[in-house]
């Protein structure tokens, strides 16, 4: 994420900047109140935290099992009544992310939309995918392609067009998309606040 280093840049050369709060004032808000339906635990009490503490900005990386979905669910908690855009690497956690918001966040059914394929759904939080029908990312994959395919393209086209209206963007598992994808993605997104869930902060591919 690139806005921390901006901000910085303008502190050390005293140019005023404003903080991510003043950023969210245009996006649109959500039309209902959120709580949250677990207990959450320490580990992802002290992620959140952090996240927080760094302006709603960063990437938490934590091992498999540590519910990094709940931790993405506690940041929708947080930000309030604004609308969020979820990236999910694969369909199946797309259908996944949905049915969890639903359950834990105590989210009506017809306020959580995913888009992919033929379900084009943008609700006030949205579930969307960077995984086209004609390639497949999983964590058994050794060698990412590197070639973005057409379908893929307009998947990050939509993306960057969905974060306009989108305080925050989660990206889950972001280092299993092609280094093009995730490159295109992270600059694109106009979202002030930005979240990305991994289990390792190292690509599969090599391209850190």
């Amino acid at each position: 994420f690139t806005l921390p280093s901006v901000k910085l840049t303008f502190k050390k050369s005293k140019i005023e900047c404003e903080g991510t709060e003043a950023l969210v004032a245009h996006f649109p808000k959500l039309s209902f109140k959120t709580k949250l339906n677990f207990k959450p635990w320490d580990i992802q009490e002290e992620a959140i935290k952090s996240w927080i503490e760094n302006e709603h900005l960063g990437t938490i990386s934590l091992p498999t099992g540590s519910g990094k979905t709940k931790i993405g669910e506690m940041a929708i908690h947080d930000i309030g009544l604004l609308r969020t855009l979820v990236v999910a690497p694969t369909v199946e956690l797309l259908h996944q992310w949905r049915a969890s918001i639903i359950k834990d966040l105590g989210v009506p059914e017809d306020k959580v939309g995913i888009y992919w394929g033929g379900e084009k759904q943008i609700r006030d939080i949205t579930i969307i995918t960077f995984q086209s029908g004609h390639r497949k990312i999983s964590e058994e994959q050794e060698d990412v392609d590197e070639d973005v395919d057409e379908e893929s393209e307009k998947l990050v086209e939509k993306i960057i067009s969905l974060s306009e209206e989108s305080a925050l963007i989660i990206l889950d598992e972001g280092h299993h998309a092609p280094a093009p994808v995730f490159q295109r993605i992270m600059v694109g997104v106009k979202s002030p606040y930005r979240l990305s869930l991994t289990a390792t902060p190292y690509r599969e591919d090599k391209n850190d």
